[in-house]
């Protein structure tokens, strides 16, 4: 888990990682690192991570089953990061529904 801030840190950007960028093991590793070690607040929804996790098991690339232990060793890695979007906010987003959540977090 990452470092706790102190008033002498920088606070970090919360960020919203939409499922294109979980579902990449490069682009997800890189980014769970840097979250990690406190560059960023990560954060994502239930529907982020059903996304990532389907298209995990469409592509062949994890079977049903690991990618539910996937999707639980994210949950226990970063205990904070879910969070929900007010279905309001989602339709009021012209272009992007996963814009909405990081609007909502600011």
């Amino acid at each position: 888990m990452r470092p706790e801030y102190t008033a002498s840190r920088l606070i970090p950007y919360p960020v919203v990682l939409d499922s294109c960028v979980i579902f990449p093991m490069h682009l997800r590793d890189t980014l769970f690192r840097a979250a990690e070690i406190g560059l960023y607040d990560l954060y994502w929804s239930q529907e982020n991570l059903d996304g990532a996790t389907r298209n995990l098991i469409n592509t062949g690339r994890m079977k049903s089953e690991r990618a539910a232990r996937f999707e639980a060793a994210l949950k226990a890695a970063f205990p904070n990061a879910m969070v929900e979007v007010p279905e309001n906010l989602i339709q009021q987003m012209t272009n992007d529904p996963g814009i909405a959540m990081s609007l909502r977090l600011r």
